[in-house]
């Protein structure tokens, strides 16, 4: 006796019907994840970075408390924002009344009396004049000149010009003052004479 095998298959509609379903799951799967993928790709924070420049200066402070008095009281103030270390060159000449600068220098001692200030902070190297201590913004260094005055009866009409030139640069890292200066920075970050410029 013959067996025979009964198949059933859905009729055609069916799997019609069944065949839209399965493509419209997968399409709704797929829309699904590409929207929570974008989503994901899209969602962030924002967060500015706010950069401030460093940026170094210096002014001279001083007094002319009278007429024979060429400069006192003479400091240097940071006008920058971040710490810096400053040197000063002080130098002398004579001017005319008519602005005119002379090629005769005064002397001191004959022709000018000076009154450098007593704080250790400041120490000479060459001809230049160097602040030790690094100098935080918005503040002074110690007096580098208390008085500075034009003898009496000198420069045959002249003036006495005492010009204070300043330079600063970075505190940190050290070895740029180091490098550029010729001076050594100790372990506390006060500057030393000495080094290789």
């Amino acid at each position: 006796m013959e067996t025979k095998k009964i198949v059933f298959r859905a009729a055609p509609r069916r799997r019609k019907k069944r065949l839209v379903l399965l493509t419209v799951l997968v399409l709704l799967l797929t829309v699904c994840a590409a929207v929570s993928t974008i989503a994901w790709l899209t969602a962030r924070d924002q967060t500015n970075n706010q950069f401030t420049v460093g940026q170094a200066g210096a002014e001279v402070r001083e007094d002319f408390p009278d007429p024979y008095a060429a400069k006192s009281n003479v400091s240097v103030e940071n006008t920058g924002n971040i710490p810096v270390y400053v040197r000063a060159a002080v130098t002398f000449r004579w001017q005319t009344a008519d602005g005119k600068t002379l090629a005769q220098a005064p002397e001191e001692g004959s022709d000018y009396e000076i009154t450098w200030g007593s704080s250790s902070s400041w120490f000479r190297q060459g001809d230049i004049f160097c602040y030790a201590l690094p100098l935080q913004p918005e503040t002074e260094t110690a007096v580098l000149i208390e008085s500075c005055k034009q003898s009496a009866g000198t420069g045959d009409g002249w003036k006495l010009v005492v010009d204070v030139s300043v330079q600063t640069i970075q505190a940190e890292p050290a070895d740029a003052v180091q490098q550029a200066w010729g001076v050594t920075v100790g372990q506390d970050g006060t500057l030393q004479a000495g080094g290789t410029p």
